[in-house]
């Protein structure tokens, strides 16, 4: 079994069981942040309390994990529904179409809305807050597949919009109709 480094005394001080440099212990002392030299020992003060439930050595590690699933997955809740975006072509005209986005675990699908009429997504991928899609459309003779990609921030998301061999326009979109 091994030993601790640390002894406590009557008042649940904690001391280092270690000699250090003179040096060091006059500075902790002028300080005033340790009691001095008392044996080759170091005193500091340890707290005498956890909050209930975090005790054993992986506990901070462990809530720490739990918020980030937590986090996470309420991050994927929220990009679900309907958002709406715009963008400007490169003509200048203003654009505006409705997504309406369901989240299964890190999946995306939906339709997207616009003048044009409906399309469905494919290839929907979320890695937190990182979202990409696809759009295929029927373009008189053609068929036009559409990558969109960006970053989701709170109830806004920035999207890049690119087809074929063109420029990528930039698409803002906000949560709600």
């Amino acid at each position: 079994m091994k030993r601790s480094p640390w002894n406590r005394d009557r008042q649940g001080a904690a001391t280092l069981k270690c000699s250090l440099v003179p040096d060091v212990v006059r500075a902790l002392e002028a300080a005033g942040k340790g009691g001095g030299k008392r044996g080759g020992q170091a005193r500091a003060p340890v707290p005498q309390h956890r909050p209930p439930g975090l005790s054993g050595p992986f506990s901070a590690a462990s809530l720490a994990c739990a918020v980030l699933c937590c986090s996470l997955t309420a991050s994927a809740a929220d990009v679900g529904g309907i958002w709406k975006l715009a963008y400007t072509t490169e003509n200048g005209l203003k654009r505006e179409s409705m997504l309406d986005l369901k989240v299964e675990g890190n999946q995306l699908s939906g339709v997207l809305s616009s003048e044009r009429g409906k399309a469905p997504i494919s290839n929907g991928k979320l890695s937190g807050d990182e979202i990409a899609f696809d759009l295929v459309r029927d373009a008189r003779y053609d068929v036009i597949t559409v990558h969109y990609k960006g970053r989701i921030e709170g109830s806004s998301m920035k999207l890049t919009m690119q087809y074929g061999k063109r420029d990528p326009v930039p698409v803002t979109g906000k949560k709600g109709s």
